[in-house]
Protein backbone atom coordinates (compact mmCIF):
# COMPACT_ATOMS: atom_id res chain seq x y z
CA UNK A 1 0.00 0.00 0.00
CA UNK A 2 2.96 2.32 0.53
CA UNK A 3 4.41 1.91 -2.95
CA UNK A 4 4.08 4.93 -5.23
CA UNK A 5 0.84 4.76 -7.24
CA UNK A 6 2.60 4.09 -10.56
CA UNK A 7 4.43 1.07 -9.10
CA UNK A 8 1.52 -0.20 -7.04
CA UNK A 9 -0.82 -0.14 -10.05
CA UNK A 10 1.52 -2.39 -12.03
CA UNK A 11 1.89 -4.83 -9.13
CA UNK A 12 -1.85 -5.00 -8.48
CA UNK A 13 -2.75 -5.53 -12.13
CA UNK A 14 -0.03 -8.08 -12.94
CA UNK A 15 0.71 -9.85 -9.67
CA UNK A 16 -2.64 -9.73 -7.88
CA UNK A 17 -5.18 -9.54 -10.70
CA UNK A 18 -3.17 -11.82 -13.00
CA UNK A 19 -3.17 -9.57 -16.07
CA UNK A 20 -0.41 -9.96 -18.62
CA UNK A 21 2.04 -7.09 -18.97
CA UNK A 22 0.45 -6.34 -22.35
CA UNK A 23 -3.06 -6.11 -20.86
CA UNK A 24 -1.84 -4.08 -17.87
CA UNK A 25 -0.05 -1.69 -20.24
CA UNK A 26 -3.26 -1.19 -22.23
CA UNK A 27 -5.23 -0.55 -19.07
CA UNK A 28 -2.63 1.92 -17.74
CA UNK A 29 -2.08 3.58 -21.12
CA UNK A 30 1.67 3.01 -21.10
CA UNK A 31 4.05 0.85 -23.17
CA UNK A 32 4.50 -2.78 -22.11
CA UNK A 33 8.17 -2.09 -21.33
CA UNK A 34 7.09 0.58 -18.85
CA UNK A 35 5.00 -1.97 -16.98
CA UNK A 36 8.00 -4.31 -16.86
CA UNK A 37 10.21 -1.50 -15.56
CA UNK A 38 7.66 -0.56 -12.91
CA UNK A 39 7.37 -4.16 -11.76
CA UNK A 40 11.16 -4.41 -11.47
CA UNK A 41 11.29 -1.13 -9.54
CA UNK A 42 8.50 -2.32 -7.23
CA UNK A 43 10.35 -5.57 -6.50
CA UNK A 44 13.54 -3.67 -5.77
CA UNK A 45 11.70 -1.25 -3.48
CA UNK A 46 9.89 -4.04 -1.63
CA UNK A 47 13.12 -6.01 -1.22
CA UNK A 48 14.87 -2.95 0.24
CA UNK A 49 12.00 -2.37 2.64
CA UNK A 50 12.09 -6.00 3.75
CA UNK A 51 15.86 -5.80 4.32
CA UNK A 52 15.36 -2.61 6.37
CA UNK A 53 12.94 -4.57 8.57
CA UNK A 54 15.48 -7.34 9.03
CA UNK A 55 13.93 -9.82 6.61
CA UNK A 56 16.65 -11.48 4.59
CA UNK A 57 15.21 -12.38 1.21
CA UNK A 58 17.43 -11.80 -1.79
CA UNK A 59 15.87 -9.76 -4.57
CA UNK A 60 16.41 -12.70 -6.91
CA UNK A 61 14.27 -14.83 -4.63
CA UNK A 62 11.52 -12.24 -4.72
CA UNK A 63 11.77 -12.16 -8.49
CA UNK A 64 11.31 -15.91 -8.66
CA UNK A 65 8.38 -15.70 -6.25
CA UNK A 66 6.64 -13.02 -8.33
CA UNK A 67 7.33 -14.91 -11.56
CA UNK A 68 5.76 -18.06 -10.12
CA UNK A 69 2.85 -16.06 -8.74
CA UNK A 70 2.24 -14.50 -12.15
CA UNK A 71 2.12 -17.94 -13.79
CA UNK A 72 -0.10 -19.38 -11.10
CA UNK A 73 -3.06 -17.36 -12.36
CA UNK A 74 -5.15 -14.72 -10.66
CA UNK A 75 -5.19 -14.47 -6.90
CA UNK A 76 -8.57 -15.49 -5.46
CA UNK A 77 -10.82 -12.46 -4.97
CA UNK A 78 -11.25 -13.11 -1.23
CA UNK A 79 -7.47 -13.04 -0.72
CA UNK A 80 -7.11 -9.83 -2.74
CA UNK A 81 -9.91 -8.19 -0.74
CA UNK A 82 -8.40 -9.32 2.58
CA UNK A 83 -4.99 -7.99 1.57
CA UNK A 84 -6.54 -4.67 0.54
CA UNK A 85 -8.38 -4.39 3.87
CA UNK A 86 -5.17 -5.13 5.75
CA UNK A 87 -3.14 -2.69 3.67
CA UNK A 88 -5.57 0.13 4.41
CA UNK A 89 -6.08 -0.66 8.09
CA UNK A 90 -4.15 0.63 11.10
CA UNK A 91 -2.73 -2.88 11.52
CA UNK A 92 -0.45 -2.36 8.52
CA UNK A 93 1.36 0.47 10.31
CA UNK A 94 2.85 -1.97 12.83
Amino acid sequence: ARLPDRLRAAVVLCELDGLSRKDAAARLGVPEGTVSSRLAAARKTLAARLRARGVTAPAAGLGIYFARLAHAGPVPRRLTEAAARFATSDASAT
